[in-house]
């Protein structure tokens, strides 16, 4: 009985302590396995907040850039105004002008008319005046 029962446990124990060898690799295995896995997560979360960094950063370069855009529009917007402020003045004036050349009579066609159409009576008309008769003494 005894050879049976060692023959048993022999061909029991043999597997079982076989297995259990392959089963301590597996473990091994699997636990480097974990370890590379949580190295390789580590090095993905140092990643993940350098780029989460890099976001907030680029946010508030977007923020600056959309200020200094909207700076700028509001600028264009008075710059806008001004010009045509300064385009109704240019208008007004030169409607009043318009009317003071007309209320006066003066043109420049006008005053080029009457300018050279003096000069051209005044040198005809400079004729030595008429010698009046001396009175009799």
């Amino acid at each position: 009985m005894n050879f049976t029962r060692s023959a048993m446990l022999l061909a029991v124990g043999v597997p079982l302590l076989l297995g259990g060898c392959a089963t301590r690799e597996s473990v091994e295995r699997a636990q480097a396995s974990a370890d590379a896995a949580d190295a390789h997560a580590g090095t993905a979360d140092e990643h993940a907040a350098d780029a989460a960094q890099r976001a907030i950063d680029a946010r508030g370069r977007a923020d600056h850039a959309l200020a200094v855009g909207t700076e700028a529009g509001m600028s264009a917007q008075e710059a806008n105004a001004r010009a045509a402020a300064a385009e109704d003045g240019l208008r007004r004036a030169n409607a009043r002008i318009s009317y003071l050349e007309r209320r006066l009579h003066i043109s420049p066609r006008h005053h080029h008319v009457v300018h050279h159409r003096k000069k051209k009576t005044d040198t005809t008309t400079t004729a030595p005046a008429p010698e009046k008769p001396a009175s009799g003494s």
